[in-house]
Order: structure tokens, then sequence, then C-alpha cells
């Protein structure tokens, strides 16, 4: 940049010299100061135009790093373990309010449940009333959530808890192939007016639907 305002300097005074008659050798150098202009406005678009490439390849070395940092350390899933009980025992009972109001309305609300023993977790699923799916019927009918919870054999127990539907009608029926390698959930609802049986792979940390 600093070349380029002296060139800009030098053409200045040449051409605001005392002289009315240009020498040959004045257009001569005129010339070679325009052309070191242009160049070094050349070369300063050209080093825009590589910082601006090198900012983009610094950005995707970034990214492929991030990646191959989380793919080496992965974070590991949060899960619940078993809270030991804080109260003394062979003493007059405590009571404790609870402030897991989502919990007490399945507690309250949960009319069946089923249990399905794997090889290194149990599964528990609790049907649970949303109340009337539709109001204008003249018979009972009800919406249903289905809470499941899954827990470990082994010590400090691990627990999961997964909340699927809304089904209308759900009931809980047998799945074919179910085994304790693969327990499998199924769900019978009514889906308007027929009959409809969903499937669900429970595993050690999730649900998986099937069908």
């Amino acid at each position: 940049m600093k070349l380029s305002y002296h060139a800009y300097f030098l053409v200045g005074v040449l051409l605001t010299s005392c002289e009315t008659k240009s020498r040959p050798e004045d257009v001569q150098i005129i010339a070679q100061l325009k052309q070191r202009i242009i160049n070094l406005n050349q070369q300063i678009v050209t080093q825009h135009d590589s910082v601006r490439y090198l900012q983009e390849d610094l950005a995707r070395a970034a990214a492929t790093v991030a990646t191959q940092e989380a793919q080496l350390h992965p974070v590991k899933q949060t899960v619940t373990t078993v809270v030991p009980t804080k109260g003394i025992l062979y003493h007059t009972p405590e009571v404790s309010k609870l402030k897991d109001t989502e919990m007490a309305e399945v507690l309250s609300l949960a009319d069946s449940t089923i249990s399905l023993t794997a090889e290194d977790y149990q599964v528990r699923a609790y049907r649970v009333c949303n109340g009337p799916a539709d109001t204008t019927l003249d018979y009972c009918n009800c919406s249903h959530y289905v809470y499941v919870t899954v827990s470990t054999y082994d010590i400090p127990e691990e627990y999961h808890l997964f909340r699927l539907g809304p089904f209308y009608l759900a009931k809980f029926v047998s799945a074919k192939g179910s085994t304790k390698e693969r327990p499998l959930l199924a769900i019978s609802h009514d889906m308007k007016g027929h009959q409809r049986t969903d499937v669900f792979l429970i595993s050690p940390s999730s649900v998986r639907y099937m069908q």
C-alpha cells in the first residue's frame, strides 16, 4: 500500500512540473509508474483472496478436529442411579412430599402393568389413562400413554424412563418373537375404527418402534 501511495505521489510531481513540454524519459517513467500501480492493486486483490481462502481452510480444519475429538471422546449418556434411603430404620416412619407431579399423575392413573424379563435388565410398562379421548361419545372411552421403565440388575442399578403414545383404547397383548435377548412390547389400540398393534423393541437404554 505504501508503494502505491509513493507511485501516485511521483506521478503527481511529474505532471505538475514547471516544464511545458513532456520529455520522452518523463513519459516513460509515468507509464512505468502507472503499470506499477496496476500491478500493486492486483497484488492487493490477490492477497485478500488468499486470506479468505486461508480462513475457509482454518474453519474446515477446526470442524474436522471437533468431529474427531467427539468420536474419540463421546459424551456418556446420563443415567439415573438408585438413591439410597436417608431415613432411619426402626424409628417412626417419615412422611416426605415429593415434587415430581408427573410421576404422581402416573401412579394415580395407572390401571394395568406388564413385565418383561431380559438377560441383564427388567422392563415394566404402565398403561395410564389420559381421560376421555372423545367427550361426544355416549360410552366410556380413554386415550392412553404407556410409560416404560428399564432397570438393570447391576449395583448400583440404572433406570431409564420412556413414554409411548398416545393410543386410543390401548391394551397390552402378547408379542410374537419376544425373547430375553430381544424383549418386545406389543400395544393393541383402536385406529379410526380398526384394531392395530404396534410393537417396540426394548433395550437397556432405548425403545425402538418396530411396526
